[in-house]
């Protein structure tokens, strides 16, 4: 009786089911490190693409004005640590009153994640261009630069040019200054 009442119950022993839930934890522990990193690059797909819009907006000025110029950072809300993206609003320049942004004419027309800057020379016949932000919240913030002679890339040690330029006070504030991590990596 026994015999016959044992085979036609139906279920999963306690092995099948740790042997389940040890494949699921395998699988979540590969997963969600590699989730968070297409997650992070995703984020920062958004500084080299606006400052591939900023370049080409800096050009079209040049061209009908003769010289680049200097953008202010905006927005500004971007430089405490968050994962969320702000509001675009170019910001005018205290000293001059302009807003560059709105100048040359670059809009992102969606909220984005970094703060945007444009340090032009004093001849106005180069710039350098960053983009500043936390893509994972981790208070690491990562600078990424370009300018009229090079598209974009992240800020390494060879680019201390570009990083005094962009620290000026035109440029990213004092807080954000005090964050742009000088490295070959991101953030």
């Amino acid at each position: 009786m026994l015999k016959c009442l044992a085979k036609t119950e139906k279920g999963f022993t306690l092995m099948e089911l740790l042997i389940a839930v040890a494949i699921v934890a395998v699988l979540a522990g590969v997963g969600i490190p590699l989730y968070m990193g297409l997650q992070s690059r995703a984020k920062a797909a958004e500084a080299t693409a606006n400052l591939d819009g900023i370049g080409l907006s800096q050009e079209a000025y040049k061209l009908t004005n003769g010289v680049y110029i200097d953008c202010y950072a905006s927005p500004q809300a971007v430089t405490a640590v968050t994962q969320n993206a702000v509001a675009w609003s170019a910001v005018t320049d205290p000293v001059t009153g302009e807003t560059g942004f709105d100048l040359i004419g670059f809009d992102t027309n969606k909220p984005v994640r970094f703060s945007y800057a444009v340090e032009a020379a004093a001849d106005g016949l180069s710039y350098d261009a960053g983009a500043f932000g936390d893509t994972d919240g981790d208070g690491n913030f990562v600078l990424y630069i370009s300018s009229n002679a090079e598209g974009p890339r992240v800020v390494t040690a060879a680019d201390t040019a570009a990083v005094t330029a962009l620290q000026s006070a035109t440029a990213f504030d004092d807080t954000a200054a005090a964050f742009i991590l000088v490295t070959a990596t991101t953030d």
